[in-house]
């Protein structure tokens, strides 16, 4: 088993946090943790204005597995760049369901599994 991983799947990953980082709030950090050989844990956290001034954090987690990272490094720059366009729908898609029910005080902490469909573009793409 390998234990570093090559300069490929290092721009891959940055491929993957640059397509997050464009759906998330721009004040949003983001973190990934993990390595391609037993999948990343995302994580996004980001303070906004609740009522009366006072100060809420939303977060967003989710796990990349490595099958989905696997899937993902083998795939052409084309690809790829679907892949990238499919994530991002997602999470914009998981966020705004977020928004939608946002009557909590304390802001939202949403933590969801990410669709098999994303990175293996012939499987099942459903969101429930």
């Amino acid at each position: 088993m390998r234990e570093t991983i090559s300069e490929a799947e290092k721009t891959c990953l940055r491929e993957l946090q640059d397509a997050l980082t464009e759906t998330l709030p721009r004040r949003a950090v983001l973190r990934l943790e993990g390595d391609e050989l037993d999948g990343i844990d995302v994580h996004a956290w980001w303070i906004v204005e609740g009522p009366q001034g006072a100060k809420q954090v939303n977060s967003f987690s989710f796990h990349l597995t490595e099958s989905m990272l696997q899937a993902y490094f083998h795939q052409p720059m084309e690809a790829r760049a679907s892949t990238c366009r499919r994530l991002k729908d997602w999470a914009n898609w998981a966020l705004e369901g977020a928004e939608e029910t946002g009557d909590s005080e304390m802001g939202f902490d949403i933590c969801v599994a990410v669709p098999g469909g994303i990175f293996h573009p012939g499987a099942d793409l459903q969101r429930a």
